[in-house]
């Protein structure tokens, strides 16, 4: 089990005991030591956890190795982009193509913004 798993689960279990917890997920014991005790821990198992205790499942995949930063930042990008219209979308790469040129033209390297 990897050490920052083990701090963000005695964290928010408060240190409860594997018996503890396996009451808490209507589970039992040897269970609860198999799913969160393997080297990487059982995803279903992290998120119920994290669910029962109230904490982010999304921190304890993290912790757990299964899910980085990049992952999640990745998947949040993604989905945010897609609620957004595509007319909003389009005006804004637009306008910051403009400022690209703006900034280009100062250094010489176009000559006008017109080239859009």
């Amino acid at each position: 089990m990897k050490p920052t798993f083990e701090v963000w689960k005695l964290t928010i279990t408060r240190g409860a005991s594997t018996r503890a917890i396996a009451a808490q997920l209507n589970s039992t014991g040897p269970r609860i030591k198999r799913h969160l005790e393997s080297d990487p821990p059982a995803a279903d198992m992290v998120i119920e956890l994290a669910r029962v205790y109230g904490a982010n499942p999304v921190e304890g995949l993290i912790a757990a190795g299964l899910l980085t930063h990049s992952d999640v930042d990745q998947a949040a990008t993604k989905d945010s982009l897609a609620r957004v219209p595509m007319l909003h979308l389009l005006e804004e790469a637009l306008a910051r193509e403009r400022q690209a040129v703006k900034g280009r033209s100062r250094s010489g390297t176009v000559s006008t913004e017109s080239e859009l």
